[in-house]
């Protein structure tokens, strides 16, 4: 969960909403566009609900690319908890794969909950964005169906982060995913 300076404790710091959407019909991806993003932060917080329309299946993974960036320039490393069991998995993606999600099969109106922290993601000294992100989700109410995921994701590029976006990987984006981001000062 993200922790914000100044909520609950001694400090500054405030926290801006800087870009919001929700679909009102599937498409392809949520995208800030080209310097939607400001530079003025510290860190951002990033909150996406997201369902994919991938035909015949339950699950599709959601990736976010900054800037435009389409190389494999995005590391992760994942944990997941299913049903009794913990596992681990690391990838390296021409887009930043950052959590799955349910798409056609799954029960009707289930949405994947994640949150992202990018501290620094302005500050170009540093080589390499890292990306903390949680997410949960079910495909159904049952034993083996109810997901949660710890990411995290790494964008090898020492640029500011001007530009965001959210896709599912095999589908659209069913209407009703949103996306919200806050600068934190």
């Amino acid at each position: 969960m993200p922790i914000i300076s100044g909520q609950g404790g001694s400090g500054g710091g405030s926290v801006t909403r800087i870009f919001n959407t929700t679909l009102g019909a599937d498409a392809a991806s949520i995208d800030t566009g080209a310097g939607g993003i400001v530079g003025t932060y510290r860190h951002l917080i990033v909150y996406m609900l997201a369902r994919s329309t991938r035909a015949a299946q339950a699950v599709d993974d959601f990736v976010v690319q900054f800037n435009a960036d389409t190389g494999n320039n995005y590391y992760r490393e994942q944990g997941q908890g299913l049903a009794a069991t913990w596992t681990a998995v690391q990838s390296l993606t021409n887009a930043g794969l950052i959590a799955s999600g349910p798409a056609a099969t799954a029960t009707a109106g289930f949405f994947a909950s994640m949150v992202m922290d990018i501290p620094g993601y302005a500050n170009t000294t540093l080589a390499v964005k890292s990306c903390l992100i949680r997410d949960a989700y079910a495909k159904a109410l049952s034993t083996g169906n109810i997901i949660d995921e710890v990411n995290t994701m790494f964008w090898n590029n020492s640029a500011a982060i001007t530009r965001l976006a959210l896709a599912a990987a095999n589908g659209n984006l069913l209407a009703g995913s949103s996306l919200q981001i806050y600068g934190v000062s």
